[in-house]
């Protein structure tokens, strides 16, 4: 581990490769094993009907408030954290950012 202002830099030592697998497909399939840890879970994905929305690859939502302005590249730094969040307040999106105790939006 390296420290850093931040945080730590860790090192790699191997990674898992990619599947084609989703959460949704995921979801699908515990939803058929009542034994598993995750049926409950699974079963009410399904009765909400969101396996199709876990099945995404793409975040096409993320992708309009990129093109829309609403978020930018440099939304990831600290410094430009809460300018990033006025911005998304001062647009019409499905949402808001919520409000902590300390009066600061995420």
């Amino acid at each position: 581990d390296i420290e850093c202002l931040n945080g730590f830099i860790h090192e790699v030592a191997y990674t898992i490769n990619p599947t084609s697998e989703t959460l949704g497909s995921t979801m699908h399939l515990y939803a058929t094993q009542p034994d598993c840890g995750y049926y409950v879970m699974a079963k009410l994905i399904e009765a909400c009907d969101l396996i199709d929305t876990l099945s995404a690859v793409k975040d096409y939502e993320y992708e309009k408030m990129v093109k829309l302005g609403v978020i930018t590249e440099s939304c990831g730094t600290t410094s430009e954290h809460t300018s990033c969040h006025s911005q998304a307040a001062n647009t019409d999106l499905p949402f808001s950012p919520r409000q902590t105790n300390s009066g600061q939006r995420h």
